[in-house]
C-alpha cells in the first residue's frame, strides 16, 4: 500500500508551477468556450489493495461544443455537446465499448470567482493559459482521502483525481481525469487522442508485460504471433505521453529506468490513433 499512497500523494506535483498570480479567474472564464470547441480527456479508475492495483478502468471521451445560449440575466451559460466515448476494462475487455451521444449541461455564477490554493501561468501547461490549483487531504476515522484539481481559462476542469484509502477494508479507490488535447479556433495544445467504434478496430494484439514493478526494464511479449509492427505508448496518470516504441519482434526490453516512481499506462495504439489494447505497470527504484 505504501507505494500505491506515495504515489497519489504526489500526483497533485505532477505539472510543474512556473509563475504564479493571486489573480483568480471568473467561473465565467473558465468556462468561456466556443462553437466547434474541442476537448479530450482521459478518465482512469483504479482499484486494489495492498500495495498494487487489481484492476483498471480507462475511459477516453472527446467533447465537441455545437451550440451555447445564455439566460436572460448572463448569469447562466448552456452548452451542447458531442461526446464520443471508448469505455476499456482491463479484467473484462468483452465489456469494451463505444458511443457516441450528445449531451447539454449548464455552467451559473458566471460572475463569481473560482478560488482555489494558487494560480499558476506555464507556457508548457495548457499554454501558458491560467490555470487555478486546489488540493485538500482530509481523514475521517478509518478512511483518508485527497483531492486534487485544476481549472483553466477557457477549458473548464482540466485535472480532477480522487484517491480514498480504507483502514477497515484496506481497498485502495482512484479516479484521474485530465485533459490530454484541446483546440479552441486555431490554438491546440496536448495531442489528440481517438475513439472509434469496436468494430472498426484494426487487430487488438494481446501483449504480456513483465516484471510489474519494473525497475529498470521492462518485458514487452507480444502473444498471438503477429509480424506486423506494434506501436506502443506509454502515458503517465495524468494522461501525458512519456514514451512512444514501434515493436517489431514478439519479445522486446525497453529501457524504463529514467521514468519517475508511479504508475503509467502502456497502450497498443493503432494506425489511426486509436486506443487497441491497454495495461499499466509500476515504475519503482
Amino acid at each position: 500500500m505504501k507505494n500505491i499512497k506515495f504515489i497519489s500523494i504526489c500526483l497533485f506535483l505532477l505539472l510543474a508551477d512556473v509563475s504564479f498570480s493571486q489573480d483568480f479567474p471568473t467561473i465565467g472564464e473558465v468556462y468561456d468556450y466556443d462553437i466547434g470547441d474541442i476537448f479530450h480527456k482521459r478518465i482512469v479508475n483504479v482499484y486494489g489493495g495492498g500495495e498494487y492495483p487489481l484492476m483498471i478502468d480507462t475511459i477516453l471521451k472527446n467533447f465537441e461544443v455545437v451550440d451555447k445560449y445564455f439566460s436572460p440575466n448572463l448569469d447562466t451559460v448552456w452548452y451542447e455537446y458531442f461526446i464520443k466515448k471508448q469505455e476499456m476494462y482491463n479484467l473484462e475487455p468483452q465489456n469494451n465499448n463505444y458511443s457516441e451521444y450528445n449531451v447539454t449541461s449548464f455552467v451559473a455564477n458566471l460572475e463569481l470567482i473560482r478560488d482555489g490554493d494558487t494560480v499558476f501561468e506555464n507556457p508548457d501547461v495548457f499554454n501558458g493559459r491560467k490555470t487555478v490549483k486546489y488540493y485538500r487531504y482530509y481523514i475521517e476515522g478509518p478512511d483518508e482521502e485527497i483531492i486534487s484539481s485544476r481549472w483553466t481559462v477557457g477549458c473548464g476542469m482540466t485535472y480532477h483525481h480522487r484517491w480514498r484509502w480504507s483502514w477497515y477494508s484496506l481497498i485502495t479507490q482512484q479516479t484521474t481525469m485530465a485533459m490530454v488535447y484541446f483546440k479552441k479556433g486555431d490554438e491546440e495544445w496536448g495531442e489528440e487522442q481517438t475513439v472509434v467504434r469496436i468494430s472498426e478496430f484494426e487487430f487488438s494484439t494481446e501483449i504480456s508485460i513483465y516484471p510489474n514493478p519494473a525497475y529498470d526494464f521492462l518485458n514487452i511479449t507480444i502473444i498471438d504471433g503477429r509480424d506486423k509492427a506494434v506501436l506502443i505508448k506509454i502515458f503517465n496518470v495524468a494522461g501525458q505521453l512519456v514514451e512512444s516504441y514501434q515493436i517489431f519482434s514478439l519479445e522486446e526490453r525497453i529501457d524504463v529506468s529514467s521514468l519517475p516512481d508511479g504508475l503509467y499506462f502502456l497502450s497498443q495504439v493503432g494506425e489511426n490513433g486509436q486506443v487497441l489494447f491497454n495495461t499499466n505497470f509500476i515504475k519503482v527504484h
